[in-house]
């Protein structure tokens, strides 16, 4: 990946967000195909604008040197868009082209967060929004924070420092935030036990 601009164009499919295992909070990815509620209007737009832009995006991906076989990320939801339905009904929705987190309820799209920062530290896939949904509504989300990490890991790779954030949906606040940790790569959603205890949670 060679230029933020690239990286924009060019968003696939490749990292799932942390899904938890048999319990309310497990998740299954549902088909954007074959969903019976449309997806939000914001989002939908947003791919309706990008297919309207279609020769232009050809010409200047061919003019890069990428040639003329390439679809402009928006166009395309599925590489950029996933929704997901817990096993107690919850149904949300990761957006990684913006970073966001919307919730389905009484049939509307709710968007809890966006915008989030989310650094990949080194090539391969583009950043994926590191997301868990951990029951009754709550969410963990990890983002990247300020500051560089000059040491690399010890496979030689970049790094840099993340926390991850407790997020009631429902109540649509921020309860909590980890420690720091150092990651490489996309950063991963680490919740800490003592939330478990406090929230109830179930993983």
């Amino acid at each position: 990946m060679k230029t933020l601009v690239i990286a924009f164009y060019f968003l696939v499919a490749g990292i799932s967000p942390s899904l938890a295992t048999e319990n309310e909070s497990e998740v299954t990815e549902m088909d954007l195909k074959v969903l019976d509620f449309e997806l939000p209007t914001s989002i939908r737009l947003r791919a309706d604008i990008s297919a309207m832009q279609q020769s232009e995006f050809v010409k200047s991906t061919k003019d890069l040197g990428f040639g003329v076989n390439v679809e402009d990320s928006r166009a395309n939801l599925s590489s950029s868009v996933s929704v997901y339905r817990s096993r107690d009904g919850v149904v949300f929705l990761t957006d990684n082209l913006l970073m966001a987190l919307w919730v389905r309820a009484n049939n509307e799209w709710k968007c809890v967060v966006a915008g989030l920062r989310v650094v990949k530290t080194m090539g391969g896939a583009p950043s994926a929004l590191p997301v868990r949904y951990l029951g009754n509504g709550f969410f963990a989300v990890s983002e990247t924070l300020p500051g560089d990490i000059s040491e690399t890991s010890k496979e030689g790779f970049p790094q840099a420092l993340a926390a991850t954030f407790l997020i009631d949906s429902n109540g649509g606040k921020v309860k909590e935030r980890s420690d720091a940790f150092v990651y490489d790569h996309n950063p991963p959603v680490r919740v800490p036990d003592r939330w478990i205890t406090r929230y109830k949670l179930k993983l």
